[in-house]
């Protein structure tokens, strides 16, 4: 008996053994880990401790409770990080995701819909070009990253598409005009741009791209959990107050609880079953207004945290902006707000700034158009004003580019403008105005000093010859003489004219620089008021430097002589040289036509009447001059910039009316000094007939030039023939080519230019020497020609004299001649 007894105590005491052994796993809750997004309001959020919350964590939350889960969550920055998480193992479940093809071919999407919300396209209030998905081509279009807007639009190539990780940057992107549109889900959009006060700067256009379903993601594998558990979970959620209450805390605007279903099932209740649930209502309406109140105060210091943040986060962002940003208010438009670059900018402090309004801001004359603009603004459309003067508190004037935009301060109509400061783009731009003025200018003057060059070419060999035909001492002799000083002197207006057309006779040698302003002191001294000091500092340790003796000099000359003329009352001229490291951002700010490296300044400086800027503004312009008729031609300083850049170099200027003037010129140097002997002129002697009846080709489209020179190489005993164009003299030589001795050719022709007639005469006959005629330097296509084989340059006009020396080169050996 004790036996049968002892067993079922032994057994229950066994059972109630394996029963504690395994109580701690049966109560053990499981855990379910979500991947939620850090940042996509209402969905999800972080509170002040970093934990997240939103509606999806709250409808997960009321779920998970429901099954016997807890709950814990995996921090990601968009959708694809939530994919990535879901795809590697390290979350469970995604809430609230949009339904999408490529999510559903690689995960499994629940059957219940958390919610159904439109994607659409918003935009500035003021666009008008964009009015649905067909305006969205050619545009940019700002998305969330890796969201289904992204999936449904980046397909589309002519779309210029931007993904943005949350709302906030987006919205500054389109507000600011980086963005053209701003393609999401409308209800979090909405509710973001209503908490942000935005509302009324944006819009939305067209029909919804997309009704998109927001519900749970799970791999394939879960299938299972994913239709038995989840699901019915989620349905039995929706039909519930707990759901409405979740809606209304994220929403606000609570879907409606009493269906049709449910008032029919209540209309067919009795009395008794009326009186009860009106006493239960009412208890839970005293319940709920408890709640509700509670939720109220706790949703309104919420609410004024979130504005606290976003007031920070705002003004983080307009103080680090790269702009101006100043809000203005009232009918006077008087200035609210500015953010620190907008002082640095007009140079105020912030006690001062309240006092003005934006009219405070340009020149007087400048006011108009602003007030127009301001008036454009207020009538909701975006107020441009490119490029406009703005005036620092201490009265210099700068340029900015101005967007501006209305919008509403307390009930106060007001606007807020954004200045960019673009003095350094307009300071660049007027230089590129004036080169291409000056450079339209110097085609004009070298245009005309080639032709007058021509006429004086005649005019000057006819009247020499006429003098050689004279006898000594006549009058008509002295009439030659007179006719040849005035056309020397038109020759030196001609090459003034191609000095600053960057096209005179350019002769390359080594120039001590030092002695040539020496020798410019030396010269310009006689001619000085004996009020005026001509000083000199040369401190340049490299002064050697290569180019024209006379056009450098010249040049000199003329700057000193125009610092002469500033100072009637007397004064100080001063001349410096030194050597300057000129880097690039150098050459960008002054604008100066040079490549980096190290330069000699030539710095002329006096302390005359100076010149106002409209009047420095055509300083280098050729005949513009503000001295009185028959004292000045207006070339001088047009001149001196033909000669600087010719030889490489750049010329500054600067002025102030009763300080004086200060022009610099740098010259590319090297290292030591040849300078080269002239040799002198000998004489012509008529008598010995050097050309011994042997045959000239002159080839130039000026008939003077042709005959003028004829008549000078018969008197040298030379026959001659004419060819008025390229195609003539290539006829002539075809059939005469062992008869020419030589060939005088015009370089810039009609039709065939010199250098193409040069090399066809040369592929007839090699070593045919030919002699380059033009008024023009021994550059470009001049010097082309005497590189490829001419004998010898004449430039135009030439005396009789240099004709004579011309031909003469062309009988040295190629060793002998200086080219």
């Amino acid at each position: 008996m004790r036996r049968r007894r002892g067993k079922p105590a032994v057994k229950q005491l066994f059972i109630a053994f394996l029963t504690f052994l395994c109580l701690p796993a049966l109560t053990q809750e499981k855990l379910m880990r979500a991947a939620v997004l850090k940042d996509f309001p209402p969905l999800y959020h972080l509170d002040e401790s970093g934990q997240p919350e939103g509606m999806a964590i709250d409808i997960l939350s009321s779920i998970c409770y429901s099954i016997g889960y807890k709950t814990s969550y995996v921090l990601v920055n968009n959708w694809g990080e939530a994919l990535e998480a879901l795809r590697s193992g390290k979350a469970d479940i995604i809430p609230g995701i949009g339904h999408e093809a490529e999510r559903e071919a690689e995960f499994l999407f629940s059957q219940t819909h958390m919610e159904t919300v439109p994607v659409t396209i918003f935009v500035r209030s003021e666009t008008t070009n964009i009015q649905g998905l067909e305006g969205l081509a050619g545009q940019r279009v700002a998305v969330l990253r890796d969201s289904v807007a992204w999936s449904m639009l980046k397909t589309n190539k002519e779309i210029l598409l931007s993904q943005y990780e949350d709302t906030d940057p987006a919205i500054l992107a389109l507000l600011s005009g980086k963005v053209d549109a701003f393609v999401c889900p409308k209800p979090m959009l909405l509710k973001k741009l209503s908490e942000l006060g935005l509302s009324n700067r944006f819009k939305i256009v067209g029909e919804p791209l997309v009704e998109l379903k927001r519900g749970y993601l799970m791999r394939k594998t879960d299938h299972v959990f994913l239709s038995s558990i989840i699901d019915p979970a989620l349905d039995k959620l929706l039909n519930s107050r707990a759901y409405r209450d979740i809606y209304q805390k994220w929403y606000g605007d609570p879907e409606p609880y009493f269906t049709v279903g449910r008032v029919l099932i209540f209309s067919g209740a009795g009395f008794l079953a009326l009186l009860l649930i009106f006493l239960l209502l009412f208890s839970l309406t005293i319940s709920r207004k408890n709640r509700a109140l509670t939720h109220i105060l706790l949703s309104r210091k919420k609410t004024e945290e979130e504005l606290r943040e976003s007031e920070e986060r705002y003004r983080t962002i307009m103080e680090n902006a790269p702009v101006g940003i100043t809000i203005a208010v009232g009918p006077h438009m008087s200035l609210r707000f500015y953010n620190s670059m907008f002082l640095k900018m007009f140079g105020y402090g912030e006690q001062e700034l309240p006092k003005l309004s934006i009219t405070d801001l340009h020149p007087a004359e400048d006011i108009g158009f602003h007030i127009q603009n301001l008036e454009r603004t207020m009538q909701g459309l975006v107020g441009l004003a490119p490029a406009s003067r703005c005036i620092r508190k201490d009265g210099s004037v700068f340029y900015c580019d101005i967007v501006a935009a209305s919008m509403l301060i307390n009930g106060e109509q007001g606007g807020v403008g954004f200045f960019l400061d673009v003095s350094e783009r307009e300071r660049a731009r007027e230089e590129l105005r004036q080169n291409e003025k000056l450079a339209a200018i110097g085609q004009l003057a070298g245009g005309i000093a080639h032709d007058f060059n021509n006429q004086l070419t005649g005019i000057l060999g006819y009247a020499e010859m006429l003098q050689g035909l004279l006898p000594l001492d006549s009058r008509e002799q002295k009439m030659a003489n007179g006719i040849i000083s005035s056309v020397q002197r038109s020759a030196a207006l001609t090459r003034q004219l191609l000095a600053f057309a960057r096209k005179g006779k350019f002769e390359e040698k080594d120039i001590d620089l030092h002695r040539l302003v020496q020798e410019v002191i030396s010269l310009a001294s006689h001619s000085i008021d004996k009020r005026i000091s001509l000083e000199a500092d040369l401190r340049a340790q490299k002064p050697c430097v290569k180019g024209d003796a006379g056009q450098l000099q010249n040049a000199l000359l003329n700057l000193v002589l125009n610092a002469r003329d500033a100072m009637e009352n007397g004064g100080r001229i001063f001349i410096e040289t030194k050597m300057e490291a000129i880097e690039a951002q150098r050459i960008q700010e002054e604008a100066l036509t040079l490549n980096p490296g190290t330069y000699i300044s030539l710095c002329v400086s006096d302390t005359g009447c100076g010149m106002a800027p409209e009047i420095l503004a055509h300083a280098f312009e050729p005949f513009f001059t503000t001295k009185e008729l028959g004292k000045g031609t207006g070339m001088g300083l047009a001149a001196v910039y033909g000669t600087v850049t010719n030889h490489r170099g750049a010329v500054t200027i600067e002025s102030s009316v009763g300080i004086g003037t200060v022009i610099k010129i740098y010259l590319p140097t090297k290292d030591g000094c040849i300078e080269s002997q002239e040799e002198p002129l000998v004489p012509i002697n008529l008598d010995e007939k050097p050309g011994k009846d042997r045959l000239v080709l002159i080839v130039d489209d000026e008939e003077l030039i042709r005959n003028v020179g004829s008549d000078m190489l018969g008197e040298l005993g030379y026959r001659v023939h004419q060819a008025k164009d390229g195609y003539q003299a290539i006829e002539y030589f075809l059939e005469h080519a062992d008869e020419v001795h030589a060939v005088i050719l015009d370089i810039i022709m009609p039709g065939l230019s010199g250098q193409d007639v040069f090399r066809r005469l040369r592929e007839i006959r090699q070593g045919l020497r030919v002699i380059v005629s033009s008024g023009y330097s021994l550059d470009g296509q001049v010097q082309a020609v005497m590189d490829s084989g001419g004998k010898a340059f004449l430039h135009k006009p030439f005396l009789f004299s240099e004709l004579k020396a011309a031909l003469e080169e062309c009988e040295k050996p190629d060793e002998e001649r200086g080219y």
